[in-house]
């Protein structure tokens, strides 16, 4: 859990980078698809730098969003894009998701954007939305498809291999399809189960613009292992291998989203 900690620390000053843009994008189609209004209370949980939860609050204009994270970095960001939001109906808590410290049936919504995956326990982080959430209120979350970041992200791997490190980013692959989205919804007792999938992609202009990408999100974190001598030499190498994909356009960036909602039964 600290390694996840230390992790989004480190990312959180970039988060917000235009490269990463598909996150605000997932972000106001995770609120719109819940169809926030009014007095309504919602949970975000794994917050981030808080772009689900000005979605949220913006939709709920006389209610109120309560956002929790593990990483106080993320938070500290998160509070800064608040108040350049004017927003007044959002509260942040440092505070584990997978064990939800609220009162029983008190939220109508509990979003999570492209977080649940990071849960070592899935299940058991459902189950602690499912005892806050009123009879009746909706989960949903956003996950990415294997689609996503192809070839750039089988490119990265293959070459971190190379330098001799076997690793892969296997979280996202824990809800990568429609089935382990249903299958981890219906497990946990919800009901009225719907998913849908949204292509979000975009060009970006050079592969220094994709290792944006890569070093403002979970994926530095497989880069911990490398010295420093190796890291600028990995980023030379992969960066110029990216840039063998360009096109007129640019470098396209696939982003394939899955947005996940069910019921709590009444």
């Amino acid at each position: 859990m600290s390694s996840i900690i230390s992790t989004f620390d480190a990312v959180a000053g970039g988060y917000d980078s235009p490269n990463m843009r598909f996150f605000p994008f997932a972000a106001d189609l995770l609120a719109a698809k819940a169809k926030i209004f009014g007095r309504q209370k919602i949970l975000d949980v794994a917050a981030g730098t808080g772009m689900v939860s000005i979605a949220a609050a913006q939709m709920a204009s006389t209610g109120r969003v309560m956002a929790i994270d593990l990483s106080a970095g993320m938070l500290a960001k998160a509070e800064v894009n608040c108040r350049k939001m004017a927003l007044t109906n959002i509260d942040y808590f440092e505070m584990d998701g997978q064990d939800v410290e609220f009162k029983r049936n008190y939220f109508d919504h509990v979003l999570c954007g492209f977080g649940l995956f990071f849960f070592s326990d899935i299940q058991k982080g459902l189950l602690s939305w499912k005892r806050v959430m009123k009879p009746g209120a909706k989960v949903g979350f956003s996950s990415f498809l294997p689609s996503s970041f192809s070839p750039m992200a089988e490119l990265f791997i293959t070459r971190l291999q190379a330098y001799g490190y076997a690793k892969d980013f296997e979280v996202a692959q824990k809800l990568d399809s429609v089935e382990k989205c249903e299958q981890t919804l219906s497990s946990a007792g919800f009901e009225n189960i719907q998913i849908s999938q949204q292509s979000m992609g975009y060009h970006i202009a050079t592969g220094r613009d994709w290792w944006d990408v890569v070093w403002n999100t979970a994926l530095r974190s497989l880069l911990d292992n490398l010295s420093d001598d190796e890291l600028e030499r990995f980023q030379v190498e992969h960066m110029a291998e990216v840039e063998a994909l360009a096109v007129a356009d640019g470098i396209y960036l696939p982003v394939d989203v899955l947005f996940s909602f069910a019921e709590k039964p009444d």
